[in-house]
């Protein structure tokens, strides 16, 4: 479950990317991005429950969430999909 100020995630000029582009994007990710966004994204997880289960801080699962959202931005407008 994606937070309320994901302006990445929540835009609609996203939607337009099919199952396969999105699977492109994540896998050029790093394992750790990868296991963050998939966590909080299909999982649901809140930030306490990535910071327990990486046995990081609640600021550190924060930062890497936001860390992870802004790689796959760049990826994204590397691919040239999006204007920033």
């Amino acid at each position: 479950m994606p937070y309320e100020d994901d302006i990445y995630f929540n835009d609609d000029k996203y939607s337009e990317f099919d199952k396969d582009k999105w699977s492109d994007f994540i896998r050029k990710l790093n394992k750790t991005d990868r296991d963050i966004l998939y966590l909080v994204c299909v999982q649901g997880m809140d930030y306490k429950e990535i910071a327990d289960s990486f046995g990081i801080s609640y600021a550190a699962a924060k930062q890497r969430y936001w860390t992870a959202k802004n790689n796959l931005k760049r990826i994204i407008l590397k691919e040239g999909m999006l204007d920033e």
